[in-house]
């Protein structure tokens, strides 16, 4: 039986430190948009600027917090797969009626207010992942396995790349390490990252060293291996392998679009265009060396006063943190970031529930891909595919999503009930 507890005495097992995370970010966040906007006519309350547009999601977020903390969790488990379905037909439906900003068909223009729902999807498919892999009996049969890894994984990040938006759906398949973790799919998941592997070398590779190393590679596999496994199943995957390569390089010059692959050429340094494709890292990285060790001060970066930066107050936002505090600012950012994600590792693992702790993994697992590649892409380590930094960046989609995902977690953490 469920013990009823009342709300107000719920909220005192409340984890109180991951608040304190959410409002320092939320803070971090508006106090960096106003930097980035700051000029002697610059008012908090102008919803003409993105700080306060942020500002008006802020408030909007902490009505949706109130709810989520309101309602039953059985109620939310109960709804996940209508949820889910929902989510992806929102999905779908952008193929007709959905705006193309920034190169990416991604959003529903409504009323001057924008909507992205990618980042919703995120949510759903958690959400979903978590009950399958705990839900009793159903990940036994392997074709349960098969079915929800597509679900979760390749349905969504399939349509999302359609978009096109590579950064959205390469979120989405980070989520294999919880796969990989509950021993779901090993097999596949490594085979699967290996032409991952092959296809990411085949950037850096000329095809005939690709298709040279994967016979030569096949041949040593069977002077090694033939007594324990099948000449043909060798030959097979080298089949594979280099149908692979064929198959990224078609993709890569044929499908992806000429502003991902030039921002891929200049990250090999296949190309160097600093008035092209190459302004925005280049520009990145003068910002982040502007600010030294202690950086300019607050509101008094000259790259950020000067918006040599596009897509500052999103992509880039790291880079006005870089230049107004330094790298010891920075650094320390970072640390309460990393700090914030092991501390949802730590409530995770403290949990009773194991759907809770797929929960909490799933969304450690999102953040961290999500924070690091924003990072990397800043400090010119990985291409420019248009990833926010959760909770810091503008964007009202993004920071509802990772809010929803959140106060989840942290009702699912002090709520008194039975495993479902």
């Amino acid at each position: 039986m469920i013990r009823r507890v009342s709300f107000i005495n719920k909220l005192n097992n409340i984890d109180i430190l991951l608040i304190l995370f959410y409002l320092f970010f939320v803070v971090m966040s508006l106090s960096t948009l106003y930097s980035i906007n700051y000029d002697q006519s610059t008012e908090w309350f102008d919803f003409s600027t993105k700080h306060s547009k942020q500002l008006y999601w802020v408030f909007i977020n902490l009505l949706i917090i109130v709810v989520i903390l309101s309602l039953n969790k059985k109620i939310i488990i109960f709804s996940i797969e209508i949820a889910y379905i929902i989510s992806i037909l929102s999905l779908v439906g952008l193929i007709f009626w959905g705006k193309k900003i920034s190169g990416a068909t991604s959003w529903y223009g409504i009323m001057g207010i924008y909507v992205q729902p990618t980042e919703f999807v995120k949510i759903t498919s958690i959400l979903l992942l978590s009950k399958y892999i705990t839900e009793p009996n159903y990940i036994k049969k392997n074709m349960n396995r098969i079915i929800m890894f597509f679900l979760v994984i390749i349905l969504p990040s399939t349509i999302i790349l359609l978009q096109p938006d590579p950064g959205s759906a390469l979120i989405f398949l980070t989520l294999m390490i919880i796969f990989y973790k509950n021993n779901i799919l090993t097999k596949w998941i490594n085979i699967f990252s290996f032409f991952v592997l092959v296809s990411v070398l085949s950037l850096f590779l000329s095809k005939t060293i690709m298709l040279s190393s994967i016979v030569i590679l096949a041949l040593v596999y069977y002077v090694l291996f033939r007594a324990k496994i099948k000449t043909k199943t060798i030959f097979y995957y080298m089949a594979i392998l280099i149908s692979m390569v064929y198959m990224f390089d078609f993709f890569f010059e044929n499908i992806l679009e000429d502003r991902h692959r030039d921002r891929i050429n200049v990250l090999i340094n296949n190309k160097e265009d600093l008035r092209g494709a190459a302004y925005n890292i280049n520009q990145s990285l003068i910002t982040i060396a502007s600010g030294k060790l202690t950086g300019k001060g607050y509101m008094k970066g000259e790259q950020t006063r000067g918006h040599f930066l596009p897509e500052q107050s999103t992509d880039f936002i790291f880079c006005t943190i870089a230049e107004d505090f330094g790298f010891l600012g920075a650094t320390i950012f970072i640390i309460v970031y990393l700090m914030f994600l092991i501390r949802i590792l730590y409530v995770s693992d403290m949990q009773n529930s194991n759907f809770n702790k797929v929960f909490g993994y799933s969304i450690v697992c999102v953040m961290f891909f999500q924070f690091f590649i924003n990072v990397a892409m800043t400090l010119g380590i990985f291409p420019i595919i248009g990833i926010p930094l959760p909770f810091i960046s503008y964007g009202g989609s993004s920071l509802t999503a990772f809010t929803i995902l959140l106060f989840m977690f942290i009702k699912f953490d002090y709520e008194i009930t039975n495993e479902w």
